[in-house]
């Protein structure tokens, strides 16, 4: 997860995000009105800032509810003589 390193992880968060939310954006705000016309108009016209902050949320939401099962650690027992 990037975004736990702090300055430069947060940057490479926020470029992914932004690089993800801008076809998202103009893909959702042109088919939205069309196939998901039963929606509030609020849902219709997402602003663009809300759907970057939307990529930046989720992947912080999921790492904090989602549990992890699996954990992997690596030790070195091995003496070196």
């Amino acid at each position: 997860m990037v975004n736990v390193i702090p300055f430069v992880g947060w940057f490479f968060s926020f470029f992914f995000a932004t690089s993800l939310a801008i076809p998202f954006f103009f893909i959702w705000n042109s088919l939205a009105s069309t196939y998901f016309y039963f929606l509030p108009e609020v849902y219709l016209h997402i602003p663009f800032w809300d759907t970057v902050g939307l990529f930046m949320i989720i992947p912080i939401l999921k790492h904090m509810l989602v549990p992890t099962f699996v954990s992997s650690s690596s030790s070195s027992d091995s003496k070196a003589k």
